[in-house]
């Protein structure tokens, strides 16, 4: 998933629903179940938050145009 602020924010509107929902259902049958997905949840976003999706390669810019080139002239002699 993508660092961006979009995400950022669906993953904070998330986990504002489960602590709504955790409210609403505090002291029922329904709250094990409910910290369990409340835990998973803040772990997901831990390792979103801590994630670093920078490339591995620094030409890759490079090289996918390169790719998209090739592939565009490969069309245009299928045409011809």
């Amino acid at each position: 998933m993508r660092k961006n602020t979009k995400n950022t924010a669906k993953f904070g509107k998330l986990l504002e629903l489960i602590y709504n929902m955790k409210l609403k259902l505090i002291g029922t049958s329904h709250w094990p179940e409910l910290c369990a997905i409340d835990e998973k949840a803040r772990q997901l976003y831990e390792i979103y938050k801590n994630d670093n999706n920078s490339p591995a390669d620094p030409n890759w810019k490079q090289k996918r145009a390169y790719g998209f080139l090739k592939f565009y002239y490969k069309q245009q002699q299928q045409k011809k």
